[in-house]
């Protein structure tokens, strides 16, 4: 079976390799849309800053406003795993 895209044959893997571009070119934008540490103004400009930028202003985010990262690793790597005997 093809697929076209934009009028141009792709391959499986190119497809596919095409998709994963995209999901991970959208991560960082639904991440902040979905995050609640910041509000109106300030989420528009990350985002703006995410579209243009990508991964680097996605990580400067998780750097620069407060208890998104701390909330990340913790959901990650909670508290219980860590508790002595």
């Amino acid at each position: 079976m093809e697929a076209y895209l934009l009028g141009c044959v792709l391959s499986d893997m190119q497809l596919l390799s095409n998709i994963g571009l995209i999901v991970a070119y959208l991560f960082p934008v639904f991440f902040i849309l979905k995050d609640n540490s910041t509000k109106g103004h300030e989420k528009n400009i990350w985002l703006i800053g995410v579209m243009l930028f990508s991964w680097f202003i996605f990580a400067v985010y998780l750097l620069v406003v407060p208890k998104v990262l701390d909330n990340l690793l913790n959901r990650a790597f909670p508290d219980y795993l860590y508790r002595k005997p």
